[in-house]
């Protein structure tokens, strides 16, 4: 099969897998529930369900791993690209099982004891949140005015913003060009500037110049992208200058909860993060961690999190060491990837 042909096949597959679907459907009643028997004295770990996923994924996994290229740059590329779509085909007919934890950590890794140790370090620190104003709140009309404004500035075309029950306040689906918002979320004007930055000016950024390169990949995201592309977001929020330290520390808290995740139930995660939390933020981060289980007083769940954090200090090191930022826009690239753009034909720079 030529280049083309599988990048083009690859791409329409990667439609029908998205990981964004993996939501308790029952978190609000489970956490009402989990919050309730905290003020008994009891501990309870939420038992989580979920939606049966839309696609057949065993004719997506099929359709996958027919897919062969040469061993061209692009086609090894393609050919990791195919066997992480692979995986999270495999992760979503797991989901509510522990099985869904081996496919996490085969996509995105695991945090390293040396990351961990860095991560605790910012759990100790006191951060002091700097309020210069009353805080102003915008409604969920109003977020999505601002963000549609912000697609007219930036020359964002065909891009729509809907709301979904989905665990963190915004998401972005570049193959449906859809930003997600949390349904009734509420934000500051501060944090919907950092929200548009993140989302707005790196995800989506960075979707839309790769749609303009030679190849599908670029748009869709090469093997192991995101773990640069959420560093460069987090990068763009400290030139923001509110409140960065917070933001970081959150960070580096999911590290140790995606560290914590593997040994220890949602309760004894939830626990252990009340030492530096309020509880609903603590409850927040044991929900994010055990995405994709059922019965999360099992050890298990999800790994993803702590990709912001190490994106961070990835992308922080690639500056130290003279590294083009504008070059890692030109697609959904890694920083591993830059020494290969040269051998690429067409792209456009």
């Amino acid at each position: 099969m030529n280049i083309k042909s599988f990048d083009k096949k690859l791409f329409n597959i990667k439609k029908k897998i998205n990981i964004l679907e993996i939501i308790p459907t029952n978190v609000i009643e489970e956490r009402d529930k989990f919050f309730d028997e905290i003020e008994k004295g009891r501990k309870y770990n939420p038992q989580f369900k979920y939606h049966k996923y839309k696609h057949n994924l065993d004719k997506i996994i099929d359709d996958l791993n027919k897919l062969e290229a040469d061993d061209s740059i692009m086609g090894v590329l393609l050919k990791q690209r195919r066997n992480e779509l692979v995986n999270m085909a495999f992760l979503l007919k797991h989901i509510g099982s522990q099985d869904v934890t081996d496919y996490f950590i085969k996509l995105f890794g695991k945090p390293d004891k040396k990351l961990v140790n860095e991560a605790k370090k910012f759990l100790h620190k006191k951060i002091i949140v700097s309020e210069t104003k009353k805080k102003q709140f915008l409604d969920t009309r109003q977020i999505k005015e601002r963000i549609e404004q912000a697609f007219k500035k930036h020359n964002i075309n065909g891009w729509k913003v809907k709301e979904k029950n989905i665990p963190s306040i915004a998401a972005v689906l570049p193959s449906a060009k859809t930003l997600y918002l949390r349904k009734k979320v509420r934000l500051s004007n501060d944090f919907l500037n950092k929200m548009i930055v993140h989302e707005v000016e790196n995800h989506i950024f960075r979707a839309e110049n790769g749609a303009k390169q030679p190849y599908k990949l670029f748009s869709m995201g090469f093997p192991n992208y995101l773990v640069t592309e959420e560093g460069l977001a987090i990068y763009s929020e400290e030139k923001l200058k509110m409140n960065f330290e917070r933001r970081l520390r959150n960070c580096a808290a999911r590290v140790v909860a995606a560290d914590l995740m593997q040994k220890k139930s949602f309760y004894e995660i939830y626990n252990f993060f009340t030492q530096y939390f309020t509880p609903q933020k603590s409850f927040r981060l044991a929900a994010r961690a055990k995405r994709g289980m059922g019965d999360t007083s099992k050890k298990g769940g999800c790994v993803k999190d702590y990709i912001y954090f190490k994106g961070y200090l990835l992308i922080k090191n690639y500056l130290r060491k003279g590294g083009d930022l504008k070059k890692l826009y030109i697609g959904k690239i890694g920083v591993e990837h830059m020494p290969l753009l040269k051998e690429i034909e067409g792209l456009k720079l």
